[in-house]
């Protein structure tokens, strides 16, 4: 699906960071200034691609960490980037992206387990 690009691109990339030589990796929008004149972005976001009722005013920012949004793990969430010039006046949503965060793998997955299969009953008579 070809997805439109107005003012502002957003990628999702990672940022690597070197505290005590140990590298961390944490995903982030990021997306290119808008040419006009602008006090800030806004990211909004939500469950729907077409729906975004959650906003992050990030300031003049061109870019900010997914971990600042609080998102469940494994449910799809859409983002869209607006500018501002003044409280009121935003520029028309950037194009929709897509980010889900995987479950980890750290033991605490709540997802149940698959079911046991092939159930029987086992008699005397009918040792099957």
């Amino acid at each position: 699906m070809v997805k439109r690009i107005i003012k502002i691109l957003i990628i999702i990339c990672y940022g690597i960071g070197i505290t005590s030589l140990a590298f961390s990796a944490e995903p982030k929008l990021r997306w290119e200034a808008s040419i006009n004149e602008v006090i800030g972005y806004r990211v909004y976001y939500g469950v729907t691609q077409d729906n975004f009722p959650f906003m992050i005013d990030v300031g003049n920012a061109t870019e900010c960490p997914i971990s600042i949004f609080k998102l469940k793990e494994g449910v799809p969430y859409y983002f869209v980037v607006r500018s501002y010039n003044n409280a009121t006046s935003e520029s028309v949503d950037s194009n929709v992206i897509e980010y889900i965060i995987e479950y980890s793998s750290s033991g605490d997955d709540q997802t149940p387990p698959l079911p046991p299969k092939n159930l029987t009953i086992r008699t005397q008579a009918n040792p099957v």
